[in-house]
């Protein structure tokens, strides 16, 4: 798949140098600090993912696992979340941008495989 196919987020929760190493592997990213969400709670941040067509990369499986369950009862589409594994520590951007590449490089050409889902890492 083309990596400028997938459009992604990143939660408050994700270390902010993982965007400058995303953007220099080819992706299209964003940091919810970059888009004014800095504070915004979990729903403001899915609502403005669903408007901009972005998968939300986070490390709070607690609070977006039900959030997915909400939207998948309300046959509401999303783009998709994505939880980094807690195995990878929060500093090791390295370790998070080969998880996200790998993942991004198994994704069929023209498909979302993480939309209206959560999906682990």
């Amino acid at each position: 798949m083309s990596q400028g196919t997938l459009c992604f987020l990143l939660d408050a929760h994700i270390h902010y140098g993982l965007i400058a190493a995303m953007r220099r592997a080819g992706l299209t990213v964003e940091h919810v600090v970059d888009v004014g969400l800095r504070t915004a709670d979990d729903p403001t941040i899915v609502g403005w993912a669903i408007v901009h067509g972005r998968i939300v990369i986070t490390r709070n499986y607690r609070d977006y696992a039900p959030i997915a369950q909400r939207l998948a009862k309300e046959q509401t589409s999303f783009p998709g979340f994505i939880a980094l594994p807690y195995t990878i520590p929060l500093g090791d951007v390295g370790s998070q941008l080969r998880a996200i590449l790998q993942w991004v490089d198994g994704c069929p050409a023209g498909k979302n495989p993480a939309a209206n889902t959560l999906l682990w890492l």
